[in-house]
């Protein structure tokens, strides 16, 4: 790991967040303004609304989620172990992963399941639709995460 700076990131974490708050803001822009702001100008948000479409658009959220998929025992569950730096997933030869978790940052270590996680994720209500979904669904909070990369889950 590099140096730690006065702000307590290194310099590495330092250009990840930078990036990471532009790709963000750039999202939360098109949501509101499309590309660019002024007359003629309208976001994805009035798009969706408009009496054409009539969806309902939510607010691009403040964390980058980020999904691992991969063959039968291609090492998903060991990397993220390893770069949660906790042991999230169980691992071994005869070990399938059943469901869908969902790992970020928390105030403490907890694991959410089920309905709990789409209170958490409201985004996830839909799922509630699909039989098996919600007593496969997870979410998994870590405190250490937090501290390093706190706009991304996984």
């Amino acid at each position: 790991m590099g140096v730690k700076r006065s702000n307590g990131k290194t310099a590495t974490e330092e250009i990840v967040s930078g990036a990471t708050e532009r790709v963000l803001k750039t999202i939360s822009g098109l949501y509101e303004d499309g590309l660019g702001t002024g007359p003629g100008f309208i976001g994805l948000k009035a798009i969706a609304e408009s009496p054409l479409l009539g969806l309902q658009m939510r607010k691009p959220r403040k964390k980058i989620s980020v999904m691992i998929v991969g063959n039968h025992s291609a090492g998903k569950s060991s990397f993220i172990n390893w770069y949660i730096g906790e042991t999230v997933q169980k691992t071994g030869v005869a070990i399938e992963t059943r469901g869908f978790t969902f790992v970020t940052s928390g105030r403490k270590r907890e694991t959410l399941q089920g309905d709990a996680t789409v209170r958490f994720y409201d985004h996830l209500s839909e799922f509630g639709k699909f039989p098996g979904v919600m007593s496969n669904l997870f979410t998994g909070l870590y405190k250490e995460y937090f501290k390093t990369l706190s706009s991304m889950e996984h």
